[in-house]
């Protein structure tokens, strides 16, 4: 072997050596990235999902509806028959999800205490006192002309 295959930055899939090799700046090499024109999954599903066919309705008919109407009357019906996770599925795309209910609490179930890195003085614990007990309020300074 020659010194100059061995050595640091020689080795032929080390960084130095494949540096000759890079793409210029600003190239972008064919087939990267979803090419122009060609449509998202978003934009595919919506046309599919206004497309009608027919649709069988709780009253036993069928009549030509788009698709997604007859998803929204499948989980209904679902629903109305007892299904918990049609009733769950219905309640939260009708009036949201329930927000998670998150409780602190410090040591013993007292309240939380969290450390500034600093003691606060003598008027900073009493407003923070004053507004939590409700018997402070901020009063704007008056402006004088």
């Amino acid at each position: 072997m020659s010194q100059e295959s061995v050595g640091k930055g020689k080795h032929p899939n080390s960084l130095k050596a494949l540096e000759p090799t890079k793409w210029k700046k600003g190239f972008k090499p064919p087939g990267a990235g979803r090419p122009k024109g060609t449509p998202d999954y978003k934009s595919v599903f919506n046309k599919y999902l206004k497309t009608k066919r027919m649709t069988k309705l709780p009253d036993g008919s069928t009549e030509p509806r788009e698709i997604l109407e007859g998803i929204v009357l499948s989980a209904l019906a679902k629903a109305t028959n007892g299904d918990v996770r049609a009733m769950q599925f219905v309640f939260e795309r009708t009036f949201g999800k329930e927000a998670d209910k998150v409780e602190l609490t410090g040591r013993d179930g007292n309240p939380l205490e969290i450390d500034h890195g600093r003691r606060l003085s003598e008027a900073e614990q009493r407003l923070i006192e004053a507004f939590g007990s409700g018997q402070g309020s901020i009063v704007p300074p008056s402006t004088e002309d």
